[in-house]
């Protein structure tokens, strides 16, 4: 099993990495600045469910366990522009439980556009 020092070159922003900013769902949530692998895709947003929108998986965000302690459903991950930051690219709203890989260094989040 690799490192989390073996793992930490795929969170470099010239290597594979986005930069990003990540909001708990907590009433007055600071964010967090991150960088997060993103794997777009196929999906797109939420569909309407007569009594409660459903999640359809639209990307998934990988990101380092040692600046996000904690993620959480509901939280906001805020894709950044790399050449103009802070100017946010697209917002993703986490759906599901997010959860570590099986060793610890990483999150793996399953996320849906917010429009």
């Amino acid at each position: 099993m690799e490192s989390a020092e073996d793992l930490a070159g795929f969170f470099e922003e010239e290597e594979f990495a986005t930069p990003a900013r990540y909001t708990a769902p907590t009433p007055g949530a600071s964010p967090v600045s991150c960088s997060v692998i993103v794997d777009r895709g196929q999906g797109r947003a939420t569909l309407d469910n007569a009594r409660q929108p459903v999640g359809a998986l639209d990307r998934k965000i990988q990101a380092p366990n040692p600046l996000l302690t904690k993620v959480e459903r509901d939280g906001l991950f805020e894709l950044l522009d790399s050449a103009t930051p802070p100017n946010v690219v697209e917002t993703l709203k986490v759906v599901g439980y997010p959860k570590r890989d099986e060793s610890g260094v990483w999150w793996h989040v399953d996320v849906v556009i917010v429009d």
